[in-house]
């Protein structure tokens, strides 16, 4: 079914002995790949050299992933329909979890749990145990959603959805489901945060490709974003904008020159100050967030929204010129916790009896 397909797991070496410092060595400096052709898990030096293999029984094993320091490998048969795991030199195979079609798989060690997402069987994500125990279903209802990555220290899950191509997240338990990309993928497979430069990888197999979501680094607040031309902050998929003041150039007309945070998709916009423009913050894509902003002082709009399954909370947006403090867009975004205030048009386009405000006025 699958072909040669290889799931890397790169692994570094600590010098610093602690319990369990065995198994870091018995991981040092290799890579862990399962190959699904010949139902094969192997490892090898960094640069290639030294194959060992370390299981020969799996079934169409996919994606893999290591406890070092509890010296465990796990991965997802999917043929198999099971989730196992084994010593980290291949010894001791067990079986976790059956009756699964898994694919992707990740791990939460210090919380104890297992991840897979299964495409073959149930088209769910779900969690267990490390030892195979507690089985969850955390997400259902999908459809061919393969590769998963977890970002613990913020209690996200981030997964691929080859049907619809697009990468989405949630919270750890299931929870809080969001579109981060939604356009411009062609069939996502595997999927890694890097989470320290603040970005996610994927694959895609309809264009060949490894691609990332941009992160735009947050500034200081009070940091300025100028934009010479007019051009405005133009968002694509994924990024996240936090802490920056978005203005046109001084000495301009805020209506000549539209400098605002727009377009795109999945996009988080965080604590930004948006005034002097036409808009202060435009959102036309799908599955954005504006929150903790401060929009005021534009001619037109504070915030304006296209689109659908945005949401919009906890901001600022006050003191419009001649315009409209917000304009929330269709039915599917969620609007609450506003302070609107202060704005000569009106403070809300249409009130909807989906939106509650912290004030309006």
């Amino acid at each position: 079914m699958w072909g040669t397909r290889l799931c890397l797991i790169f692994c570094g070496l600590l010098m610093v002995p602690f319990p369990g410092f065995s198994n870091r060595v018995e991981a040092a400096n290799r890579m862990y790949w399962t190959d699904a052709a010949s139902g094969k898990v192997q490892r090898a030096n960094l640069d290639g050299s030294g194959v060992e293999t370390l299981v020969t029984t799996a079934v169409n094993p996919v994606g893999i992933a290591l406890d070092v320091a509890g010296g465990k490998m796990y991965w997802a048969e999917g043929d198999g329909l099971k989730i196992r795991r084994a010593n980290l030199n291949g010894s001791g195979v067990q079986d976790l979890v059956g009756s699964v079609g898994p694919v992707g798989i990740a791990l939460d060690v210090a919380g104890g749990k297992v991840y897979w997402t299964d495409v073959f069987v149930t088209g769910s994500i779900q969690r267990a145990n490390l030892d195979g125990s507690g089985v969850e279903n955390l997400i259902t209802a999908l459809c061919d959603c393969e590769g998963i990555a977890l970002d613990v220290p913020g209690g996200k899950m981030y997964f691929t959805d080859r049907t619809f191509d697009r990468i989405r997240r949630a919270n750890l338990d299931g929870s809080g489901l969001e579109n981060l990309v939604t356009t411009g993928l062609s069939d996502p497979r595997g999927i890694a945060l890097d989470l320290a430069g603040g970005k996610m990888y994927w694959t895609e197999l309809g264009t060949r490709k490894i691609r990332h979501g941009k992160h735009l680094e947050a500034q200081p607040f009070g940091a300025r974003v100028h934009e010479p031309r007019g051009q405005r902050l133009a968002l694509e998929h994924g990024e996240d904008v936090v802490g920056q003041q978005v203005h046109p150039v001084p000495g301009r007309i805020g209506a000549e020159l539209p400098a605002q945070i727009s377009g795109g998709s999945g996009n988080l916009v965080r604590r930004n100050d948006a005034h002097g423009n036409t808009v202060g913050i435009q959102l036309d894509g799908n599955g954005n967030t504006a929150s903790g902003n401060n929009s005021h002082t534009n001619s037109l709009r504070g915030i304006t929204v296209s689109g659908d399954g945005n949401e919009i909370k906890g901001n600022k947006i006050s003191r419009q010129n001649t315009g409209i403090g917000l304009d929330p867009g269709a039915d599917g975004n969620i609007v609450a916790e506003n302070d609107i205030t202060s704005n000569p048009g009106a403070g809300v386009l249409s009130q909807r009896t989906s939106i509650t405000q912290l004030s309006i006025g």
